[in-house]
């Protein structure tokens, strides 16, 4: 099996990572430049080194003339931009000392060799970002894969997300870029860059567009957005701009403008329509007049409550070593706007909600007030929440099917019928079972039978089952002839109606005992797929997982 982190080690994170990439790109002439005092970076597994602080460390760097197949750099996080002179010309430019430090360490690195450097999230595009990629062109250098980490690596030195990039003198029409975290598998992740085969995911890699990659947040935000697309086909995706008469900021007050909304530069407050719920000083916010006949400043308040409205917004803070939103990133943001009539129904539906929040609280006072009366609050507000439950299902669904395939997330079209020949056949009844299995062998997991790769739902129809009832026994059946009675218990399973098509969802739970399909095919899951374990891999895993 490949290196797993271990869990809360930045120590051990770390080093696995560069012993990951020791081992795929057969490097051993290595070096780590340390600039911090981060104790994570003491033992890792270098054969030289060059440590101090940043003035100590930036002069050795400039005496050394022995070249490096990999170099890795650290240096202190957040430092004040400089004028630095990058070309032969003369002229100079205003760089982050951070990304100075990456240039000067560059002449380390062999023809063929990478460097892996440290830095935050901003490095791919800010504006000082921006000039130091211009630089790192001049040089005949380019940043070919990004790592994101979790963001309390470094607690409590530092709460930022740290970004690991990877540059070498090739480049890469496609950036790898991935995500690291404790449940990472390493090697998998470092395999698939050094020999150019991504995945569909960010938890094992993969290949993009370069120009199409600004941030991680940024990243899964239009991931969501694209698959919310093929859920709500009459969506349409604008940039901010686009649907903007006038993007402003003010010194002083701002005057109430119709179809406005105001979305804070800074923190957490919500983005309100009307400037008396401001909670902000007017400077602090930028005003935003809309164009009424694409998109009701409602509609978009409601859509920055949203989770994904949120993660939009957050994803932008991450500008800058101060947190806040520039303009021209808010100009480019990707909004999905439904049609008129829907933005109508949603507002409307907002207003209500908003309306049943006053009746609950009122319902709270009268509780107290009047005991009698509880019985009769109770059965309303039990069928308000049973109404509202079978909503949220179908929404529960939506949310998961927009996050993609993952290791603990399966979409199969069917549970037995061939879609090619429209025939029932055991292999695909087998290729469910497998995933079921696995799961159950690993953390556990959700299988959604009706769903295609991409996310579009089909439904389960297609199977050809007289009733739900005949369906969900066919699907029982199978679990006790296949899988066996006693994981009964780690398997929940029910068919939900996602506006207007049927879905069967398969809940499963991490198995206390090794399963089995067949009795004999042992099965774990990895990100996004199914691995059968054979021989003496199968017997480690067990000893090792069920332990």
């Amino acid at each position: 099996m490949t290196n797993k982190i271990d869990k809360n080690n930045a120590g051990t994170i770390l080093n696995s990572f560069v012993k990951a990439i020791k081992k795929s790109y057969l490097y051993s002439d290595d070096i780590l430049i340390n600039a911090t005092n981060f104790d994570n970076f003491q033992n890792l597994s270098c054969t030289t080194s060059i440590t101090g602080n940043y003035s100590e460390v930036i002069e050795k760097i400039g005496k050394s003339t022995e070249k490096k197949d990999l170099v890795f750099g650290i240096f202190p996080i957040g430092m004040k931009p400089v004028e630095y002179k990058i070309s032969g010309d003369g002229k100079t430019e205003l760089l982050s000392q951070d990304h100075i430090f990456i240039l000067k360490s560059l002449p380390l690195i062999s023809e063929s060799g990478i460097g892996l450097f440290l830095v935050t999230p901003n490095i791919l595009y800010s504006n000082l970002g921006k000039k130091f990629i211009g630089a790192l062109d001049r040089l005949g250098m380019s940043i070919n894969a990004v790592f994101g980490f979790p963001s309390n690596l470094f607690y409590p030195q530092t709460a930022i997300k740290p970004v690991i990039i990877l540059i070498s003198k090739n480049r890469n029409k496609d950036i790898f870029v991935a995500e690291v975290d404790q449940s990472s598998e390493i090697d998998n992740i470092v395999d698939s860059l050094k020999n150019n085969v991504g995945s569909a995911n960010l938890n094992e890699g993969l290949f993009i567009n370069r120009n199409n990659f600004t941030s991680f947040e940024n990243f899964k935000t239009t991931s969501e957005i694209d698959k919310l697309k093929t859920q709500y086909k009459e969506y349409k995706s604008w940039n901010l701009s686009e649907v903007s008469l006038s993007i402003g900021s003010t010194r002083e007050n701002f005057v109430n403008k119709n179809n406005s909304i105001y979305i804070p530069k800074l923190g957490p407050s919500p983005v309100i329509s009307n400037l008396n719920r401001a909670t902000l000083k007017h400077q602090n916010y930028y005003q935003i007049v809309l164009n009424k006949d694409i998109v009701e400043a409602e509609y978009l308040r409601i859509f920055f409550k949203s989770k994904m409205g949120r993660l939009l917004l957050s994803s932008l803070l991450v500008s800058s070593y101060i947190p806040h939103i520039n303009k021209s990133d808010l100009e480019n943001i990707q909004l999905p706007v439904p049609d008129k009539e829907t933005q109508n129904l949603l507002i409307d539906t907002d207003l209500k909600l908003n309306n049943l929040e006053k009746v609950l609280d009122e319902f709270k006072e009268e509780l107290s007030l009047n005991p009698n009366g509880a019985k009769n609050i109770q059965g309303l507000i039990s069928s308000v929440l049973n109404d509202l439950g079978k909503l949220n299902k179908a929404d529960q669904i939506l949310s998961l099917i927009r996050k993609g395939e993952s290791k603990t997330l399966e979409f199969k079209q069917t549970f037995s019928t061939d879609i090619k020949t429209n025939k029932k056949e055991q292999f695909i009844v087998n290729s469910s079972l497998k995933n079921i299995v696995a799961f159950l062998n690993s953390d556990g997991g959700t299988l959604l039978v009706g769903v295609e790769d991409s996310g579009i739902i089909k439904g389960i129809e297609r199977d050809c089952f007289t009733s739900d009832d005949k369906y969900l026994l066919n699907f029982k059946n199978n679990i006790k002839e296949k899988i066996g009675e006693k994981y009964y218990q780690f398997i929940d399973w029910e068919i939900a109606d996602v506006y207007g098509k049927k879905v069967l969802i398969v809940t499963c739970k991490a198995s206390e005992d090794p399963c089995y399909l067949n009795g004999k095919e042992f099965y774990v899951r990895t990100n996004p797929s199914v691995d059968q374990l054979e021989g003496p891999e199968l017997v480690s895993y067990i000893k090792k997982h069920f332990d």
